[in-house]
C-alpha cells in the first residue's frame, strides 16, 4: 500500500468533501436562493409578476435581445480571429512560442478596466485615432465612442485571449504530422488543413465560442465605458435593479433569463461536442474526443470543397514565389504565415500600451498626444490613502484567496488523478461551473447571501467569493502536473519505510513545486483583478483596487487613473514573468 493510499481516507476524501461543501455553501445555495427570489414577492408569496414585468416591457426585451446579439457577434469574431493566433502558437518554434504566449497572456491577465481605458484613449474625441486623422487632414473629431462598433471592438479585444487559449489547448495536442501524412497520400496542403486538421480542432473551436459567448452574456465593463444607453447589456440592468434599487426579485428574474440562455447554449454544446472538452484534461489528449467526430455528410463535403478552393490559392501563391531564390521564398512563406497572427497580437497589446504615455502627461485631462512629462500622477496616487488602502486590500485578499485555492486544489488534484471515483465527471462539472455561469449571477447571489449574514464588506466574504473563481484555475494547473507525475517515486519511498507525511513533504511537494507556484500565481492574479464580486461585496469604505478604479472611471477619466493602470500593468507583468521563471527553473 502506497503512502498516498494510506492518506486517501483521512486527507484526500476529507478535502474532496470540504470542496463540495464549499461549492454548495458559496455557489449553489446563494445562486439558487437568488433564482427562488424571482418567483416571490416582497411578502415572500409565490408570484410571476417579475417575469411578467420583464417581458411586458419592450425596453427589457430589447436589452435582452441586444445582449444575446452582441454576445453572439463577439463569440463569432473572437473565435475566427483567435484561431490563426492559436495555430501559430501551436506550430511556432519554442522560443518564439514563449514570447507570443506571453504577449497573449499579458492582456488575458490584465484588468478589463485597463484594457477599456486603452480604447477610451484610442477612440475618444481627443484620442489617438482622431488626433492622427486630423493631423493627416481629415475633418474631425469623429464620434468613435459610445456606439455599438466601439462596444464590439472592446468586447472582442477583451474576449479574444480566452478564445486563443481555449483553441490553443486543443491544437497543441494535435499531432502536427497528420497533415503531412495526408499530403504524403496525395492531399494538397489546403485540403489537408480543411479536411484533416480543422475537424480535429473543432472541439477547441466550439469550446472557445461557448466560453466567450457565456462570458459576454454577463459582461458589463466595456458596454458601460464605451457604449451608450442604446447599447446597454442586461448585466447593467441587473446591477441597477439589485444594487441601487434593492429589487432582488426582478434582478433574480433577469438572472434566470441569463442562466436559461447559458444552459441552453451549454446543452447544445454538450450535444454536439461533449462537455468533457471543458471539464476533463483527458479530452485534450489528442484533440479528437468530441461527441460526434466528423464523418461523411454535408460538413465533410463542404470542408472538401473549401479545401479545393484553398488549394487553388496556394498553387497561385507558389507560382508567384517561384521567381524568388529558395532562401527568399522560404522567408516570404514564414512572413506570410506570421503576418496575421502578428497583427492580431498587436491588436491585443497596443491599446494597453497607449495607457502608459498618458500617465506621464502634465495635463489634467486625457488628450493625445500627451503634453509634457511628469511623474506627479504616480506620486499623487501613492500618497493617496484611498488608493493605498484599496491596493493593500486587493493584495491581502488575493494572497488569502490564492492560499486557500491551492490548499483545496492540491488534494483534489491528487484525488482526481491518483484515485478516480464514480462521480468524477459530475464533480468536475460542479467545480468548473463558476467559470461557465455568468459571473454577474453568482456575484448577485453572494451579495444577497452575505447581506443576510451581515458580512458585506468583510475580507472573509471577498476571499470566499474570489476563491469560487480562482479554484478552477488552480485545480486545472495542478491536474496537468499530476497527470505527468511518476507515482512510482512515492511508492519506492514508501517501500523504503518513509511515512506518508514524510513522502508528501520531502518528495511529492518538491517535485510539483513549480506547478504549485504557478497555481498560486494564477489564483492570485485572478483574485487581484476580480471586479464583479468586489462591486457588490467589497463595501463602501474600504474597497479593492479594481472597484476603486471602476468608481473613479464612472466620474472622470484622468491621468491619475492611467497612472494606477500602469502600476497595475507592471505588477501583473512581473507576476507573469515570475511564473514563467519558476517553470523555466524547474525544467
Amino acid at each position: 500500500m502506497t503512502a498516498l493510499r494510506r492518506l486517501r481516507h483521512p486527507v484526500l476524501s476529507l478535502a474532496l468533501m470540504a470542496t463540495v461543501l464549499f461549492l454548495i455553501a458559496f455557489f449553489l445555495l446563494p445562486t439558487g436562493r437568488l433564482l427562488i427570489l424571482s418567483v416571490l414577492n416582497r411578502a415572500g408569496e409565490p408570484t410571476m409578476d417579475h417575469y411578467a414585468r420583464l417581458f411586458s416591457s419592450p425596453v427589457y426585451v430589447q436589452v435582452l435581445l441586444n445582449t444575446v446579439r452582441i454576445s453572439l457577434i463577439t463569440a463569432a469574431l473572437s473565435t475566427v480571429l483567435g484561431f490563426p493566433v492559436a495555430y501559430f502558437l501551436a506550430n511556432a518554434r519554442p522560443g518564439l512560442r514563449r514570447v507570443a504566449l506571453f504577449l497573449v497572456l499579458l492582456p488575458f491577465w490584465t484588468s478589463f478596466l485597463v484594457r477599456a481605458f486603452g480604447w477610451m484613449i484610442l477612440l475618444g474625441r481627443h484620442g489617438a485615432i482622431n488626433s492622427t486623422l486630423m493631423w493627416i487632414g481629415f475633418d474631425g473629431p469623429y464620434d468613435l465612442m459610445f456606439n455599438e462598433a466601439a462596444v464590439l471592438v472592446g468586447m472582442v479585444h477583451a474576449m479574444l485571449p480566452i478564445a486563443i487559449l481555449a483553441i490553443y489547448g486543443v491544437l497543441d495536442n494535435i499531432d502536427p504530422r497528420l497533415p503531412r501524412v495526408a499530403q504524403t497520400f496525395g492531399a494538397r496542403p489546403g485540403s489537408a488543413f480543411w479536411v484533416v486538421y480543422l475537424p480535429l480542432a473543432a472541439p477547441g473551436i466550439a469550446a472557445a465560442a461557448l466560453l466567450v459567448f457565456i462570458a459576454s452574456l454577463g459582461f458589463f465593463v466595456i458596454p458601460a465605458l464605451l457604449g451608450s444607453p442604446s447599447n446597454m447589456m442586461i448585466s447593467q440592468v441587473v446591477i441597477f435593479h439589485a444594487d441601487e434599487m434593492s429589487d432582488w426579485g426582478f434582478g433574480g428574474a433577469i438572472g434566470v433569463m441569463l442562466l436559461v440562455t447559458s444552459v441552453l447554449i451549454f446543452l447544445l454544446f454538450e450535444r454536439l461536442v461533449g462537455a468533457q472538452v471543458l471539464f476533463s484534461d483527458a479530452s485534450l489528449s489528442s484533440g479528437t474526443e468530441g461527441r460526434h467526430p466528423p464523418g461523411p455528410g454535408r460538413p465533410r463535403r463542404l470542408l472538401t470543397a473549401i479545401g479545393r478552393i484553398s488549394d487553388l490559392f496556394v498553387a497561385a501563391l507558389e507560382l508567384m514565389l517561384r521567381a524568388l531564390p529558395s532562401g527568399q521564398r522560404r522567408a516570404v512563406r514564414h512572413l506570410l504565415g506570421a503576418l496575421l497572427p502578428a497583427l492580431l497580437i498587436a491588436f491585443l497589446i497596443l491599446p494597453i500600451l497607449f495607457v502608459i504615455p498618458i500617465a506621464f502627461s502634465r495635463t489634467e485631462f486625457v488628450v493625445w498626444p500627451p503634453v509634457g512629462f511628469t511623474v506627479d500622477w504616480f506620486g499623487e496616487v501613492m500618497r493617496s490613502p484611498i488608493w493605498r488602502s484599496a491596493a493593500w486590500r486587493s493584495v491581502s485578499v488575493a494572497v488569502a484567496t490564492a492560499t486557500l485555492s491551492v490548499l483545496l486544489a492540491l488534494p483534489l488534484a491528487i484525488q482526481l488523478t491518483r484515485h478516480p471515483f464514480r462521480f468524477r465527471g459530475g464533480f468536475m462539472a460542479l467545480l468548473m461551473a463558476p467559470m461557465i455561469f455568468p459571473h454577474i449571477i453568482i456575484a448577485l447571489g453572494l451579495y444577497y447571501f452575505f447581506a443576510r449574514l451581515g458580512i458585506i464588506g468583510t475580507s472573509f466574504a471577498l476571499v470566499m467569493g474570489h476563491t469560487l473563481f480562482a479554484l478552477p484555475f488552480a485545480t486545472l494547473t495542478l491536474l496537468a502536473a499530476f497527470k505527468r507525475y511518476d507515482w512510482r517515486i512515492d511508492q519506492a519511498a514508501s517501500v523504503s519505510g518513509a511515512k506518508p507525511l514524510t513522502v508528501m513533504r520531502l518528495i511529492t511537494l518538491p517535485l510539483v513545486s513549480a506547478a504549485l507556484g504557478s497555481a498560486f500565481l494564477l489564483a492570485f492574479v485572478r483574485s487581484f483583478d476580480e471586479l464583479t464580486v468586489a462591486l457588490f461585496i467589497s463595501g463602501g469604505l474600504t474597497t479593492t483596487l479594481p472597484k476603486q478604479m471602476w468608481t473613479e472611471s464612472l466620474t472622470q477619466f484622468t491621468p491619475a487613473l492611467t497612472a494606477v493602470s500602469v502600476l497595475f500593468l507592471a505588477f501583473v507583468s512581473t507576476l507573469i514573468l515570475a511564473g514563467e521563471g519558476i517553470l523555466k527553473a524547474r525544467r
